[in-house]
């Protein structure tokens, strides 16, 4: 058994292209560059059903125009600052509790 404190691991995004993996990408790239796993699935467990479904709409536009190859962090990436219209108000969520209601 291991002594001392636990290390929370550094949150890898797997290769898997699905829309929690997109946000994993962004939610590194734009808020929590050293972030855990833990931090990342707390954050993940806050968001609604329909924050979930646009990422998993929005992860198979990005397969569908070829721009998610490989697993090609550096193209999420790149999408990311072009794309408005799912990047979610990440610092305001994860100022508020998962049992608000009023999550954007």
């Amino acid at each position: 058994m291991p002594s001392g404190p636990m290390i929370a691991k550094k949150m890898r995004p797997g290769n898997t292209k699905n829309g929690r993996n997109l946000c994993a990408h962004r939610w590194l790239k734009q808020t929590n560059p050293s972030g855990s796993s833990a931090e990342f699935k707390t954050y993940w467990d806050c968001l609604s059903a329909e924050q979930i479904s646009k990422y998993g709409a929005e992860c198979a536009q990005l397969i569908a125009d070829g721009m998610w190859t490989h697993c090609n962090a550096a193209n999420i990436a790149r999408h990311s600052a072009r794309t408005s219209q799912t990047v979610l108000s990440i610092q305001t969520i994860e100022n508020r509790s998962c049992s608000s209601p009023s999550i954007p």
